[in-house]
């Protein structure tokens, strides 16, 4: 079923690779109407196409921790499986970000993501909160831009368990990367 849906979705795809145009889908109803299904497809739609999609989740455990949900998604841009040690941590994050200067001085910033934390410096030391929360997802915008030939698609499942940190960098990677093609899978939260 969900025939509708599909083919949007396969047109969405279409564009993505035809014409290197993103946006956003979001797929919202209540559990057990066949969003996972759909999202299924599209990973699957995508793999055929050679585009290799990047797929977080939120989860009711972590809902409070910031950015949980793109923790898969940088793990996986920046090459970190199986690199907890934060020295090889580090040295991975400046290769994959090819010497940047702003993701070197700002490094620390990533452990919100990190499987391990980086060592805080001078500069990350001396941001205030709100100077670090904007600064922390700038960021990662950075990161992803960086490895923007890798960023395609990117499906967030089960959206309703972000945080709020998760959701602004969403809604930045959504105003700021017009290229990348967001699947967004969430229950009604009207409700």
């Amino acid at each position: 079923g969900r025939q509708p849906e599909r083919d949007l979705l396969a047109a969405r795809l279409r564009t993505l690779v035809t014409q290197g145009r993103g946006g956003t889908v979001v797929l919202q109803g209540e559990a057990g109407i066949g969003k996972t299904m759909l999202v299924r497809d599209v990973l699957r739609q995508a793999l055929e196409r050679g585009i290799q999609p990047l797929v977080g989740s939120g989860d009711a455990i972590d809902a409070a921790t910031a950015y949980h949900a793109w923790r898969p998604i940088f793990e996986r841009v920046l090459g970190l499986r199986g690199i907890t040690e934060p020295t090889a941590l580090a040295e991975r994050i400046r290769q994959a970000c090819g010497g940047n200067p702003k993701v070197q001085a700002l490094g620390p910033l990533m452990n919100a993501v990190l499987p391990a934390p980086l060592p805080e410096n001078e500069l990350s030391l001396r941001l205030s909160s709100p100077s670090r929360a904007a600064s922390t997802r700038e960021l990662l915008l950075t990161v992803l831009r960086e490895a923007s030939e890798l960023v395609q698609l990117i499906v967030i499942d089960d959206a309703h368990w972000m945080d709020s940190a998760a959701w602004g960098l969403l809604l930045a990677v959504q105003r700021e990367l017009p290229h990348v093609l967001l699947l967004v899978s969430t229950r009604d939260v009207s409700a």
